[in-house]
C-alpha cells in the first residue's frame, strides 16, 4: 500500500528537509505528491497507520 510505504520511508529520502514524519506532514505530502496523489484526512491517516502498527511520536519544537 502506497500510504504505508511512504510512512516508513525517511522524509529525507523523498527530498524533504526534515527527518521524521508527523501526521500533518505525511498527509500534506500524500496530497501534493504528483506521482500518486492520495486525499486522506489526518485522522483517517492515523487510523490506517495505527491499524498496521505505525505510530508517530510527538516532537518538541
Amino acid at each position: 500500500m502506497f500510504i504505508l510505504a511512504t510512512a516508513i520511508t525517511r522524509p529525507t529520502n523523498l527530498g524533504k528537509p526534515f527527518t521524521r514524519w508527523s501526521g500533518r506532514k505525511l498527509a500534506d505530502h500524500l496530497t501534493r505528491n504528483l506521482v500518486r496523489r492520495v486525499r486522506v484526512g489526518r485522522e483517517r491517516l492515523r487510523q490506517i497507520l495505527r491499524g498496521h502498527g505505525i505510530t508517530f511520536q510527538r516532537t518538541r519544537t
